[in-house]
């Protein structure tokens, strides 16, 4: 009685006589042992320990992701607040020069009243304005995430206004 030819390696075909299974020579049949565990993991042993390291990139990705929100939103009221503190300089350094203005003729009207004006154009408040001749000297404030914002700035014709 003779058995079918069993698939080779090479391919071709095996000789009339039974090959073993566990022959190393190069016509041996290719996992033909009854029940043979094969496992998935290209190379390794059938009974080979998990990768310990599985998914460890995932939870460095997570990590990472985590920290840049973290230092996001923390840093970003940082700016903002900067940001509002230079519009108020900013309110402030206008309201002061066009006060200066009408307190030297240039414009009409009251300097504190106009100082108010474009300080609350620019978003601000005038907390107090004084004149001095032709010097006039405004603070305007605005408040941010609940802490007040408070700048004063001095405008005037050139040499009246010390440095």
């Amino acid at each position: 009685m003779s058995r079918p030819p069993i698939a080779t390696r090479r391919g071709s075909e095996s000789s009339s006589a039974p090959s073993s299974p566990l022959s190393s020579s190069p016509n041996s049949a290719v996992n033909s042992a009854p029940n043979c565990a094969v496992n998935s993991r290209r190379g390794a042993a059938p009974n080979a320990a998990p990768n310990s390291e599985s998914g460890s990139g995932t939870l460095l990705g997570l990590a990472i992701a985590g920290s840049v929100t973290a230092v996001l939103a923390l840093a970003l009221p940082l700016y903002l607040g900067l940001a509002a503190q230079q519009s108020v300089a900013g309110s402030a350094d206008a309201a002061a020069l066009a006060a200066a203005d009408v307190a030297s003729g240039i414009a009409p009207g009251s300097p504190c009243d106009v100082a108010r004006q474009v300080a609350s154009a620019n978003g601000a408040r005038v907390e107090s304005c004084v004149v001095d001749g032709l010097v006039v000297t405004v603070r305007t404030e605005d408040a941010f995430l609940g802490f007040e914002l408070a700048v004063s700035a001095t405008a005037g014709p050139p040499g009246a206004v010390p440095n």
